[in-house]
């Protein structure tokens, strides 16, 4: 508890105690000398609730051993307060870094990799804070999501109040229940199972409101080869689908494991846009930049991507 907080419900309204760090006897005595009206709560002296059992049973009995608790406790909850803040403002960089929707928060692991466990505490307990509906999470689960970026990418746990948290490539992500997390990549994308063909010299919309074609010659984002009569399309990939990586030679591997050796988040992958030539992948775009795959044909052509006006 602190002497000027949020409020709970309207966070840009403060809620001041100024009176925190007064004990009650001393407000008690005030009042009656002064003739201040004042409520004594007859449910506060129920030793049956925990809060007035520590008031009543246990800090007596410890002040019994240690005459100067109260000032201890006030001593160490201020030192506290003071670590919070400053661990609060170490964590912004991470929370300013971070992606959110509706049921979900993103934040990027290669910040939060590089900050303390202290400081990952803080920016995971402003996530739950977007994102929990009912109980809060306690500090053991906070803190194991915490302790996610040091695990294999894939790792989860699960806190309080609906939300699960997840690790994957670019970042640790934080889910309400039946919620998928920032699922589409940067533009262009395609629905899931998704297929545009693209005729020469025409322009095709895209879902995200851009536009495609490819071209003979002239400026692109890839350029690949063509000859007459083959079919050239924008589609999804496919269950075991393989692609030829420059690197490789003209060898083929899997599409899914280049995927997961270029770190593509897992949720993004049924969306990404293939270039494909009688359905042979060309080139992909892989949610950062258009990446070409090896083609027996020279490259005479170049599709152009128009991004949303």
């Amino acid at each position: 508890m602190r002497p000027r907080a949020p409020l709970p419900d309207a966070p840009e309204l403060p809620l001041l105690r100024p009176l925190l760090g007064v004990g009650r006897a001393t407000l008690t005595a005030y009042a009656h000398r002064h003739g201040v009206p004042h409520q004594h709560d007859p449910t506060n002296d129920d030793p049956r609730f925990r809060r007035n059992w520590a008031r009543h049973v246990a800090l007596p009995t410890l002040r019994a051993a240690n005459p100067d608790l109260t000032e201890a406790l006030i001593h160490l909850a201020e030192a506290a307060a003071t670590d919070d803040d400053a661990l609060t403002a170490l964590a912004q960089p991470v929370i300013a870094a971070a992606r959110t929707g509706a049921g979900w928060v993103v934040l990027p692991r290669h910040v939060l990799g590089a900050v303390p466990l202290a400081v990952r505490v803080r920016a995971v307990l402003w996530a739950c804070d977007r994102l929990t509906v009912g109980d809060s999470p306690s500090f053991g689960q906070v803190r194991a999501a915490a302790a996610l970026p040091d695990s294999p990418t894939g790792a989860t746990t699960e806190l309080a109040g609906g939300v699960r948290a997840r690790l994957e490539h670019d970042g640790l992500v934080f889910e309400r229940a039946g919620v998928v997390a920032d699922p589409l990549p940067p533009a262009p994308w395609l629905p899931v199972e998704g297929r545009i063909a693209l005729e020469l010299g025409g322009w095709h919309g895209l879902p995200d409101g851009g536009r495609a074609r490819y071209a003979l010659g002239g400026e692109g984002v890839v350029r690949f080869g063509v000859e007459d009569g083959q079919a050239v399309a924008l589609r999804t990939l496919r269950a075991g689908e393989r692609v030829r990586p420059l690197g490789l030679r003209g060898r083929s591997q899997p599409l899914k494991q280049w995927l997961i050796d270029r770190h593509i988040p897992r949720r993004w992958r049924p969306h990404l846009p293939l270039l494909t030539v009688d359905d042979v992948p060309v080139a992909i775009w892989d949610g950062r930049a258009w990446v070409h795959f090896f083609q027996d044909a020279p490259a005479s052509h170049a599709l152009a991507i128009e991004p949303p006006s």
